[in-house]
C-alpha cells in the first residue's frame, strides 16, 4: 500500500507578477526617454508627469495576482526585492543618473518598480482580510483622514519628510517612498504618488476580487480618484494624499 502524496505547495506566480510590473513600468519609461522632446508649459509637464505615475500604479493593481500575493509568504518574497529596487533606484543609481540618460531613466524605473511591489503586496495582503466589501466606506474614511493629517498638520510623519527632502535639496529619500516619474523636459524621475497610495488601491481591489464584485468598474474608480486627486493638486498648487 502506497502512502498517499502530501499536496505541494502553490507555486509563486513568478510571470504573472513579472508581467504586471512590466506593464507598469512600460509608460514611465516611455515617458522618461521621450521626456527631452516634449516642450510643454511647466504645469503641463507635471500635470503630464503625474498622470504617467496614476496609470502605472492602476495598470500593476489591476493585472497583478492579488489573490496570490495575499499570502503571507508570497507577500514577505516580494519584500527583499521591493526594498533592493527601491535602494538602487533612489540611492545608487540616482547618483549616476546625471551623467548618463540610460541611468536616468533605469533610476526611476527602479525606484518605482521597487514601491509598486512592496504597496501591492502591502495591499493585498490587508485587503483579502476585509470581511465585507461594506467595510471599505469605513477604510476609505479612517485612511483619509490620517493621510490628510500626515500631509496637512505640521506634525505630520509625511509632512516632515517632504520638508526634509525639500531643505536638503535631495529627493532620495522621498523617491523611496514613491512612485517616481519624469517631468519633461528632464528625463530624471520626481516624486509623484506615495506608496501608501499604491497600497490603498491594491487593496480596494483585493476586496473587490474577493467578495466578486467587478473589477473593471473599481480600475476605474481608481483612476478616476487618482485624476480627481491630481487636479486638486494642481489647483491648490500644494501636495495632497490621493
Amino acid at each position: 500500500m502506497t502512502a498517499p502524496t502530501p499536496p505541494s505547495a502553490p507555486s509563486f506566480p513568478t510571470a504573472r507578477v513579472l508581467a504586471a510590473l512590466g506593464t507598469a513600468l512600460a509608460p514611465l519609461v516611455a515617458l522618461a526617454v521621450a521626456a527631452p522632446a516634449i516642450r510643454t508649459p511647466p504645469l503641463y509637464a507635471a500635470a503630464l508627469s503625474f498622470t504617467t505615475a496614476a496609470l502605472a500604479i492602476v495598470l500593476h493593481t489591476a493585472r497583478a495576482p492579488l489573490s496570490k500575493l495575499a499570502t503571507p509568504s508570497f507577500a514577505l518574497r516580494l519584500a527583499p526585492p521591493g526594498l533592493l529596487f527601491g535602494l538602487l533606484g533612489s540611492l545608487v543609481v540616482s547618483r549616476l543618473a546625471p551623467h548618463s540618460a540610460l541611468f536616468e531613466v533605469l533610476s526611476s524605473a527602479l525606484n518605482s518598480a521597487g514601491v509598486l511591489l512592496l504597496g501591492t503586496s502591502a495591499g493585498a495582503l490587508v485587503g483579502w482580510r476585509v470581511l465585507h466589501a461594506g467595510h471599505l466606506t469605513a477604510v476609505a474614511l479612517a485612511s483619509s483622514a490620517a493621510d490628510l493629517w500626515s500631509v496637512l498638520a505640521p506634525e505630520g510623519v509625511t509632512h516632515h519628510v517632504v520638508a526634509a527632502a525639500v531643505e536638503q535639496r535631495d529627493p532620495a529619500f522621498l523617491r523611496l517612498l514613491t512612485v517616481s516619474a519624469a517631468v519633461p523636459p528632464d528625463r530624471t524621475g520626481e516624486p509623484a504618488i506615495g506608496l501608501g497610495d499604491v497600497a490603498f488601491c491594491a487593496l480596494y481591489l483585493a476586496v473587490v476580487t474577493k467578495h466578486g464584485a467587478s473589477r473593471s468598474r473599481a480600475t476605474a474608480a481608481l483612476a478616476l480618484g487618482l485624476a480627481l486627486a491630481g487636479a486638486a493638486t494642481f489647483a491648490l498648487r500644494r501636495a495632497l494624499p490621493a
